[in-house]
Formats: structure tokens, C-alpha cells, sequence
């Protein structure tokens, strides 16, 4: 794959146009060389997802691992408490603390994060997606911090077994080196144009000012322990795999409206997106219900990544 770049002068558009070239094909050699592992099977109300772990490995190169929840569960069991309290205390130290959780159950949370974080480095993972809720009335506890921290450690962690909401994440990682966030649109406005986002898994290095980052309980069931904190204003990028057989990329952009809302009715951290495009196209167009968020503007990247990963690009304009 070869492009000719050409000017009479060396400038900015010229610096422009070497990575505009090299940073999607970095990002798809990544991709193709990515162990993803799979714990459990995607929950059952997820909308367009795959479970067609062939289907990924042909078309994008990947190597899938799949397992049984029943080895978070035994990894779980082998965690010393005081290797989590450790854990525990840096995390208080790094945010604003606990509002509805004991620190217990953050103690138990941090077990689960090292339990995982112990089978990614066991089986030479680079992402991975938990089938999280039957976690939680088998330990009383949720994954939301454990897969909190693992992105903030540039392992890419989604919840409910979504792999398409992986790879997506995985997509914007690879192009950016930043951390993502999986999260769920809640609401649109249309007299403003706005996308409500929200989940309780963000990582913490996402926010914009840690002092502010809250450890709330996750919002559905009221267990364990979620993170909730500000985003800083400015340009975004959203996208979703999708497609019967992974064929689709619907990209958006936008810039954060408001966040960290603090409404009860939704997922801990929270955040309002002013879209570019129509947010109705966003409705008409959507490939499933949670999307990958990054900060930064990054469409042209994913144009060109589409292109090399012989996908279509379903543009929110």
C-alpha cells in the first residue's frame, strides 16, 4: 500500500498528509494482531451483536479467547483481600471517595479488577468483554470499576458481552491512544440537537478533573461500585461496528454540551453531546445500542480505516 505525497515545500500540510496515511494503517495492523478474550456470551437484550466469533477472526485478523464466567469467579476466589485493600486506598487517594458504596464492597470491586486484569495477562490479552449482570447475584458486587481501571491501563474492557462496542473501542484506541468509553444513549433532543450518553464503567483518565471523579453504586442494580466524573468541553468522536455480517461503521462526531448531570435516573457518569449532524440521522442510522466515545475529532482517520478494513462508513451528517 503506497501513496505519493508531493510538494515543493515540506509544511503542515504535508506533515498532515503522512499521518492522515500512516496512523489508520498503524491502527489495522494493531487490530489485526489483537487477542480479545470473551467472558460469557453477549447479555440477551443487546441489539446488534455479534456472537459470530469466525466471522471476526476472517474478516478483521483477530484472535478471540473464549471463556466461561466461571474462571472470573475462581481467579476472583484466589484474591487476597490485602492485595485489593492496596488497591482500594490508591483509588480513594486518586478521587473524591465513596458516596453509596462501603468500602467493602469497594475492597471486593478491586478484587474483581485484579481477577480480570489476571486472566488478560494469563492468556496475553489486549481487550476484553464480561457478560457482567450474572456477575452480580453470584458476588453481590458489579464489574464497573474493574473494567474502569483496566481501560485507564490501555486494556480495552467492555461490559455486557458486547464485542461489537469492543471493537469499536478498540478502533478509536488504536487511532488515538487515548481512552474510550462504552456507553449508552439515553435521550435525544432535537430542538438542540443532542445525544444524552451514559454508563457506569468510564475510565477515570477520560475525565477532565480527577478531584471531582465520585465512586458511586452501579445505577441498576445499586451494588458495587461505578465511577462518575466530568468530561471536559470539546470536539468528540462516537462510532459502532455494526452490520449483519460486521460490514458497517457508523461514525459521528460532535462536542460535549454539559456533563456529570447527577440525574438519578440513569447510569453514574453522564454526558450530553451536541452532534454535527442531524441527531435524528443518528436514530435512522444507529447499529446497536451502545457506542465507543473518544475525545477529539477523528472521522477522517475512521474514513480511511473503513476503506482498509473493507467496511462501509455510515456517516451521521
Amino acid at each position: 500500500d503506497v501513496k505519493l505525497i508531493y510538494e515543493t515545500h515540506y509544511g503542515d500540510s504535508t506533515a498532515k498528509a503522512i499521518l492522515d496515511f500512516l496512523i489508520p494503517r498503524k491502527a489495522v495492523k494493531k487490530l489485526r494482531a489483537t487477542a480479545i478474550g470473551v467472558l460469557g456470551s453477549p447479555s440477551p437484550w443487546l441489539i446488534g451483536c455479534t456472537s459470530n466469533y469466525h466471522l471476526l477472526e476472517d474478516k478483521f485478523g483477530l484472535t478471540v479467547k473464549r471463556m466461561d464466567l466461571l474462571a472470573l469467579y475462581q481467579e476472583y476466589q484466589g484474591i487476597p483481600s490485602s492485595a485489593a485493600e492496596t488497591v482500594a486506598q490508591e483509588i480513594l487517594g486518586e478521587t473524591k471517595g465513596l458516596k453509596e458504596p462501603s468500602h467493602h464492597a469497594l475492597v471486593e470491586a478491586v478484587k474483581l479488577y485484579l481477577a480480570v486484569r489476571n486472566i488478560v495477562e494469563r492468556e496475553g490479552l489486549k481487550a476484553i468483554t464480561v457478560r457482567c449482570f450474572d456477575i452480580i447475584p453470584l458476588l453481590d458486587n458489579t464489574l464497573c470499576l474493574a473494567l474502569s481501571r483496566l481501560n485507564d491501563e490501555g486494556i480495552i474492557a467492555g461490559c455486557e458481552g458486547d464485542i461489537n462496542a469492543l471493537l469499536s473501542m478498540l478502533i478509536l484506541h488504536y487511532l488515538t491512544g487515548q481512552p474510550t468509553w462504552m456507553a449508552n444513549p439515553v435521550s435525544v433532543d432535537y430542538e438542540r440537537n443532542t445525544l444524552t450518553l451514559a454508563h457506569c464503567t468510564a475510565p477515570m483518565k477520560i475525565f477532565c478533573d480527577p478531584g471531582k471523579v465520585v465512586l458511586r453504586s452501579h445505577f441498576e442494580s445499586g451494588k458495587g461500585v461505578a465511577v462518575q466524573g466530568p468530561f471536559a468541553e470539546g470536539e468528540i468522536t462516537l462510532i459502532r461496528l455494526g452490520g449483519s455480517r460486521l460490514d458497517k461503521l457508523m461514525i459521528g462526531s460532535g462536542e460535549i454540551a454539559r456533563s456529570d448531570m447527577g440525574y438519578d435516573y440513569m447510569c453514574r457518569t453522564q454526558v450530553e453531546v451536541r452532534l454535527k449532524g442531524p441527531v435524528g440521522g443518528f436514530l435512522e442510522k444507529s447499529l446497536g445500542n451502545h457506542l465507543a466515545l473518544v475525545p477529539g475529532k477523528v472521522s477522517g482517520y475512521l474514513l480511511e480505516l473503513s476503506q482498509l478494513l473493507g467496511v462501509e462508513p455510515v456517516l451521521i451528517d
